[in-house]
């Protein structure tokens, strides 16, 4: 159950006063939304060791003994992918990803400024969606196929299966900017 505070606000276009209740932060998504945020970290964090594991093997292995580990690229292949698909999702949660705003430097009205990055939002969200839809489509006929890995015959689907996850996470997370950044928008054409 979300704990609420009654809230009220006074409504600029009618001059009547609103009352709503405001989660308090502490609701089922933000704890949903934490311990998923959790969970990444966790298989980012484990990713990197057994990829490190992994190529310290392969390494001592290969100069050490002049032996090489057969098919040791293809166990690499999961944790490499949850790093790189989860990280990516985490990044897009935390907007650490690399961009190329210029809004800044180039608009001055505030007003515009968040309209662009309105628009960025969107066409992000718009474009996660389209690349999410691909991968899911991508993976169900992975799982159809029953392919496998030449050396280990590890299941094809298990890394797209990883991919689909990541763009699914990277949706949420759009859809989460998206909302917020929509509602930036209107809350500075409401201050007018």
């Amino acid at each position: 159950m979300t704990i609420t505070k009654p809230v009220e606000m006074h409504d600029p276009r009618n001059g009547r006063i609103m009352h709503f209740h405001k989660p308090n932060g502490k609701g089922e998504t933000m704890v949903l939304l934490n311990w998923l945020l959790k969970a990444q970290r966790l298989f980012m964090f484990l990713s990197c060791l057994l990829i490190t594991i992994g190529l310290s093997i392969t390494v001592f292995f290969r100069y050490v003994f002049k032996l090489d580990v057969f098919g040791i690229e293809e166990l690499q292949l999961i944790p490499t992918f949850l790093l790189y698909f989860l990280g990516a999702a985490y990044a897009s949660y935390e907007r650490s990803h690399i961009t190329a705003d210029m809004v800044d430097s180039f608009v001055k009205s505030e007003k515009a400024k968040q309209s662009i990055r309105t628009l960025n939002a969107i066409v992000t969200l718009v474009v996660s969606l389209i690349f999410t839809y691909w991968t899911i489509k991508h993976f169900i006929w992975s799982y159809e196929t029953r392919g496998t890995t030449a050396a280990w015959k590890l299941p094809v689907f298990i890394p797209y299966g990883i991919v689909m996850l990541g763009f699914v996470f990277i949706s949420l997370y759009s859809v989460m900017h998206m909302v917020k950044q929509a509602g930036t928008l209107l809350k500075k054409a409401g201050d007018r």
